[in-house]
């Protein structure tokens, strides 16, 4: 269960995607071949003497909201830090919601 907390507070994944990565695969849109976005990748820094136990499941919990909203998280990849003023990160990969769409079917370059 996602709390009201998280699901007012957490971003938009087309935003986390600014300051990450998108990758693009063609899919068949309305019967025509287009290229969408299927995946996105990005980061983010745990607040500033957080626990990792927090942090983790906060990011867990993102997780969650993610998912509920169509973006499979496909990996979740932490890394601690213990050094002081050091932050924890955590790395997301995600399926789009239009990695469900079929897979254009591939033309030959003439």
């Amino acid at each position: 269960m996602i709390s009201k907390a998280l699901a007012v507070d957490a971003p938009e994944p087309r935003d986390l995607a600014e300051n990450g990565r998108e990758v693009y695969g063609w899919r068949l849109v309305m019967g025509e071949p287009e290229l969408v976005v299927v995946a996105i990748g990005f980061t983010i820094a745990g607040l500033e003497r957080e626990a990792f136990e927090d942090f983790r499941l906060r990011m867990l919990g993102l997780s969650q909201a993610l998912g509920l909203l169509g973006y499979a998280v496909d990996s979740l990849t932490f890394q601690r830090r213990r050094a002081q003023g050091s932050r924890h990160w955590a790395e997301f990969a995600c399926a789009t919601p239009e990695t469900a769409l079929p897979e254009a079917p591939r033309v030959a370059r003439r």
